[in-house]
C-alpha cells in the first residue's frame, strides 16, 4: 500500500508536467497505481471535489 500523499504528488505531477503516466519517475509508486486511484477519484466525483474547493 502506497501513502496516499505519494499517490496524490503523482497524480499533481502529471498534471503540471504533462507527461504520460507510463512515464511518471521512478521516485512515485508505479505509475499503474497512480493511474488506478487517479481513475477511481475521477469516477466517482473525488477530483471534481477537489477542484470546486
Amino acid at each position: 500500500m502506497h501513502d496516499l500523499w505519494e499517490l496524490v504528488n503523482a497524480i499533481l505531477y502529471v498534471s503540471r508536467t504533462g507527461i504520460p503516466w507510463e512515464h511518471l519517475p521512478r521516485d512515485f509508486p508505479p505509475y499503474k497505481t497512480v493511474y488506478a486511484c487517479y481513475a477511481q477519484w475521477e469516477a466517482d466525483g473525488t477530483t471534481q471535489q477537489v477542484h470546486d474547493l
